[in-house]
């Protein structure tokens, strides 16, 4: 049976393992924001290369599925 040190040093690296993904959430939140923000400026997507707002476009769908793995 596994020795209580085992139970108390599984129980950290699942806690720690929790922080780091609501974090990777909240960094995927944060940048998924900023991107919609940048691509709903019409100066900005009528202005920039329009192989850079599509590089966006296509981060912006590619965090989105990232972010509803993670919720999941």
């Amino acid at each position: 049976a596994p020795s209580e040190n085992e139970y108390s040093i599984a129980y950290r690296v699942c806690t720690n393992l929790t922080a780091l993904k609501e974090k990777q959430i909240n960094d995927l939140i944060a940048s998924i924001e900023r991107r919609k923000k940048l691509l709903a400026n019409e100066n900005y997507v009528a202005k920039a290369p329009a192989e850079l707002v599509e590089k966006e476009r296509e981060t912006l769908k590619s965090e989105e599925e990232e972010l509803a793995l993670l919720q999941k």
